[in-house]
């Protein structure tokens, strides 16, 4: 992202809320940075051999949607359908639902992404569109987690399939 100001040529550090950032093309008036892993809303600040100026506005860190893929898309009952998962936090238990039936529990990566979870379609399937779906849920209690719909992350849109 492109940095921009006064007076940043010699710049020697960047930090987002306190957590150090990469930086290059550095000229006087901008500077682009990567936002760091750990990077948590917050202002920025640029450090110069004259000082390190902080933004008054804070840069806001969004989460990525969490989001699911499905192969295959169709089949009869019994298919194995194969899920992956990726934008959770990292080991955080996954519940994949087919339409609104938990069928397997998955554990996030330290990226939180899962895969190779494989679920069939139930026997009782009726031909025509259902869903398949992922809902996270937290890895340990927390104070966040005791209270329920506290989470801080969203399930990922469920994906169509279809029975034939």
């Amino acid at each position: 992202m492109t940095i921009s100001g006064s007076a940043f040529s010699g710049a020697s550090a960047v930090r987002f809320n306190g957590v150090s950032a990469s930086f290059s093309s550095v000229l006087y008036g901008s500077l682009i940075a990567t936002v760091p892993a750990g990077a948590s809303t917050g202002p920025i600040s640029v450090t110069t051999p004259a000082g390190t100026g902080t933004s008054t506005a804070s840069f806001t860190v969004s989460v990525p949607a969490a989001s699911i893929t499905v192969v295959p898309t169709s089949g009869p009952p019994g298919t194995p359908i194969t899920v992956s998962g990726s934008s959770f936090g990292a080991g955080d238990a996954v519940d994949v639902y087919f339409d609104a039936t938990p069928l397997a529990l998955a554990v996030t990566d330290g990226n939180g992404s899962f895969g190779g979870i494989v679920i069939y379609v139930p026997a009782n399937a009726a031909p025509g569109p259902h869903q398949v779906s992922a809902t996270w849920r937290s890895r340990a209690p927390t104070a966040a987690a005791a209270s329920p719909g506290s989470r801080s992350r969203f399930p990922a849109p469920p994906y169509q399939v279809s029975i034939g």
